[in-house]
């Protein structure tokens, strides 16, 4: 149960669409991934070159399975800042990797797989853990499809002990920060993580009801491991 805890965020904001999505679908397959999770805050002065590097990680690995994600924490918030992108749920879940890795919590953080972390904003590191988990196929694929706001997934491979986690992101977001330690600056992060649900696998098939939050660009979506973090598989799709 503290596990799902620490993996599951609640929906908070959560809108319906007011209209089916178009339908897509998405085929996965066993290539190696390599997804990095980026523990941010807008309240941290050290964490703008982190958010900087993953956004250029980012753009350039549009068309790979090299996906970041940009977890915003809320305990910078009591220095005279907000982060309106953050959420006590992703706090939790960067404590869940401390248990895990027994790295530390602190800002800027990337874990990569759930299982290598690094300081946000090292290109030597970020390049060596990346190339890492490239060299390793993926254990579990995904396929998705999208049909009238549902959103459905087959699984191919080994996926036992396991949870499907669900990202809704949003692709671009920037925003002027008045107070703070990054007082007078604008900051801009790629792929926000604006909900994430987190699902004990019990079937190889699924479907999962979208309810989007507001400015909701694509939905990642990872498979990974309960007993070490390591996540096997990801695909994502446009919305």
């Amino acid at each position: 149960m503290k596990i799902l805890i620490a993996l599951t965020a609640t929906m908070l904001g959560w809108i319906s669409v007011p209209s089916s999505l178009p339908n897509k679908e998405v085929k996965g397959d066993f290539s190696p991934v390599a997804v990095l999770e980026l523990f941010t805050s807008q309240g941290c002065s050290s964490c703008p070159p982190a958010d900087a590097l993953l956004n250029k990680i980012i753009k350039e690995n549009h068309t790979q399975k090299v996906i970041g994600l940009s977890f915003h924490v809320d305990y910078w918030n009591y220095l005279g800042w907000a982060d309106p992108y953050s959420n006590n749920d992703y706090t939790k879940r960067q404590s869940w990797y401390n248990e895990k890795l027994q790295s530390g919590v602190y800002t800027p953080q990337v874990v990569v797989n759930g299982i290598n972390e690094f300081v946000g904003g090292n290109k030597i590191a970020s390049d060596t853990k990346i190339r890492e988990a490239l060299s390793k196929p993926a254990i579990v694929a995904i396929d998705l499809s999208l049909s009238e706001n549902k959103l459905n997934y087959h699984l191919k491979g080994q996926f036992v002990n396991t949870v499907l986690s669900i990202a809704t992101v949003q692709n671009e977001t920037t925003n002027f920060v008045k107070r703070g330690e990054n007082s007078g600056q604008k900051l801009t992060h790629n792929n926000v993580v604006l909900s994430l649900e987190s699902l004990k696998i019990k079937s190889e098939n699924g479907e999962i009801m979208l309810k989007l939050p507001e400015n909701a660009s694509k939905v990642i979506v990872f498979v990974q491991d309960i007993k070490n973090g390591n996540i096997i598989g990801v695909s994502q799709i446009d919305l």
